[in-house]
Order: C-alpha cells, then structure tokens, then sequence
C-alpha cells in the first residue's frame, strides 16, 4: 500500500515488468538448482557412489563374501571399501578395476581415481546386508 503524500490519496502499486511463465520447469532443473544453493551436491552424489557399488558388489561378488565387504565411503575421488578378512580384502582387490569401471559406467559423472580396500573386523556388524 502507497500513499502519495502530496494529495494523500490510495496509489496501486506498479506490477512487475516480467513475463508469466506458462511452461513447466523440468524437475531435474530444480533438484540440481537446490542443490547447487544449498552447496551439497558433492554429498549426495558421494552418497550415490557408495550406494551403486554396494549394488555393483552385490552383483559381482560370490554368495558367501556377501556380508564381508562393502564400499564405506567416496571421498575426494577415492572409493573406500572395507572388509572383514584378508580373503574378501583380497577378492575386493583383484576387482578394484572392475568395480570402478561399472559405477563410472553407471553414475556418468562421478570420478573414482583411487580405490582402497582395507581390512577391519569391527567395521562391518551383523546388519551388513542393510547397507545396500
């Protein structure tokens, strides 16, 4: 509400001088624009990474190592993958190359440079298979 002091008199205020929008936005503009705003889209493309592997190593991997390996975490371009025994560290190793190719493959803008296998018995629990 405007008052024009001069004759105190009801001004309407002016409208906007920009087009009505009539067409839709598509969706994936918006969730990459929030993204972008909220500075987290390393995060969740992190957590897409780690979760993709998870799926890749479950296809990939023998029934019985199942529970004892999975992808940890992806941090600056390294993928960590944790394992429960030497014999799952050595099996996650000689698929390094591999797994790396199929989540590049799959999620086109994540880029894996390293990939570490290391060997700790606590850092999986029995819910291991929750994970994926």
């Amino acid at each position: 509400m405007t008052w024009d002091k001069s004759t105190y008199k009801y001004r309407r205020p002016q409208r906007a001088n920009r087009a009505f929008r009539k067409h839709a936005i598509p969706m994936g503009t918006l969730v990459s624009a929030t993204l972008k705003r909220h500075g987290i889209g390393s995060q969740v493309k992190a957590a897409m990474v780690v979760r993709e592997g998870n799926l890749i190593l479950d296809q990939i991997i023998e029934a019985k190592f199942r529970k004892d390996l999975r992808v940890l975490s992806c941090v600056h371009r390294t993928l960590n993958i944790v394992c429960r025994h030497s014999a799952a560290a050595h099996l996650a190793n000689s698929m390094r190359l591999e797994l790396q190719k199929l989540i590049e493959e799959s999620i086109p803008d994540a880029i894996i440079e390293k990939v570490y296998v290391r060997i700790d018995p606590h850092a999986l629990d029995h819910s291991a298979d929750t994970l994926v």
